[in-house]
C-alpha cells in the first residue's frame, strides 16, 4: 500500500512523503528530512500507554539502546540506520534511502507476499541472479547474526533491490517490537510462509530462523511456489511443522536442475533447528556449488 498525502505526519525533523506500508503498530515512509532535505526511509514504531508511565520509558529506553546497536552493524547490503530519535508516542528509524523496488513488488506486483500469491515463471530471476541474491542477503543476515541479532521476519517486502544490489531492511525490527509492547515471551508478530517450525511452536526466533526463511524464498525464487502453502492459517502452520518440500527439480523439469538441490533444501528446511546448516552463509555456500555451472540465459529481473 503507497498513500501520498499532504496530512502525513512528521517525526522529529522528519516529513513523511509517503506511506509504503503500515499497521497500527508499525509504518515504513519515504520521508525527507526538513532541515537537509534528503529523502530517507523512515520506519515508525507507535508507544502504547501512557508516556508518564515508568514502564512506557523504560520500553523506549531499551528501543534506542537497541537502535545504537544496530547502527553500529556495517555491511554493503544492510540499510545502514542513519539517524533516529523519539517524537512523543513514535520512535523513528531512518534508513538510507536505496530507490529501487522491493523484491515482493517485483515477484507478486504488490508490497507482500499474501498467503494466496504465486510468481509467474516468467517473472523469475535466473539461476545465476537468484545465487547473486541469495548471497547478498545471506551476507548481511550473517553481519547481522555475528552481532547478536536476528532478522526473525524476513520475506520478499524485507529485501530491497536496486540495479543488480539486494538490501536487507529492518533486521532487529521484532525485537523493538517486543520492547515496546513488553511480549518478551512472545515468538512473533506474523507467522507468514517463510516463517520457521520453532516459531510457529512459539520458540524465540534464532539465526538458524533466519536461515530457514531464506531457504523458504531461494525455493520460490527457482521453483516459483513456496516450499510449504496454505490458504489458511493452521493449514500453514501444520505444513512448515510436518511436510517436507517437493523436490526442485521436479517442480521444474525443464530447468535441468540437479537432483541434490533437495538435500540443500531438506537440510535448510529441517524441522529441527540444531539439524539444518551451520550458518546462512554455509546453506549460501552449498546453494551455490550445487548449482555452479547450471545457470540459464541472463535475462532482465529488476
Amino acid at each position: 500500500m503507497k498513500v501520498t498525502s499532504n496530512l502525513l505526519k512528521r517525526y522529529g525533523p522528519y516529513q513523511a512523503t509517503e506511506m509504503l506500508d503500515g499497521t497500527a503498530d508499525t509504518a515504513l515512509y519515504h520521508a525527507m528530512h526538513t532541515g537537509s532535505g534528503r529523502v530517507v526511509l523512515l520506519r515508525v514504531l507507535s508507544v502504547r500507554g501512557q508516556l508518564t508511565d515508568a514502564s512506557v520509558q523504560r520500553s523506549i529506553a531499551q528501543c534506542v539502546a537497541e537502535i545504537e546497536l544496530l547502527a553500529q552493524i556495517k555491511h554493503p547490503n544492510l540499510l545502514p540506520v542513519l539517524d533516529h530519535g523519539v517524537d512523543g508516542k513514535y520512535i523513528y528509524m531512518a534508513y538510507a534511502n536505496v530507490g529501487g523496488q522491493r523484491l515482493a513488488e517485483i515477484l507478486y506486483g504488490t508490497h507482500a507476499a499474501q498467503p494466496e500469491a504465486q510468481v509467474s515463471v516468467a517473472r523469475l530471476p535466473s539461476l545465476g541472479e537468484t545465487t547473486r541474491l541469495l548471497r547478498e542477503v545471506g551476507a548481511a543476515l550473517q553481519a547481522a547474526h555475528n552481532a547478536g541479532q536476528v532478522h526473525g521476519q524476513l520475506e520478499p517486502h524485507s529485501i530491497f533491490l536496486e540495479g543488480h544490489t539486494a538490501f536487507v531492511a529492518d533486521v532487529g525490527l521484532l525485537r523493538l517490537q517486543k520492547h515496546i509492547f513488553r511480549l518478551d515471551a512472545t515468538s512473533s508478530f506474523s507467522m507468514t510462509r517463510y516463517t520457521a517450525p520453532e516459531i510457529w511452536l512459539a520458540d524465540r526466533a534464532i539465526a538458524a530462523s533466519d536461515q530457514y526463511a531464506l531457504a523458504c524464498l531461494a525455493y520460490e525464487l527457482v521453483t516459483g511456489l513456496a516450499p510449504f502453502e496454505s490458504p489458511a492459517i493452521l493449514g500453514l502452520m501444520n505444513a512448515h511443522l510436518n511436510d517436507t518440500p517437493k523436490p526442485p527439480h521436479q517442480v521444474r523439469p525443464n530447468l535441468n536442475l540437479p537432483s541434490e538441490l533437495a538435500f540443500v533444501f531438506w537440510q535448510a528446511l529441517a524441522k529441527n533447528p540444531d539439524d539444518r546448516f551451520p550458518s546462512v552463509m554455509a546453506f549460501v555456500d552449498a546453494f551455490t556449488v550445487t548449482l555452479r555451472g547450471r545457470d540459464e540465459p541472463p535475462k532482465s529481473f529488476v
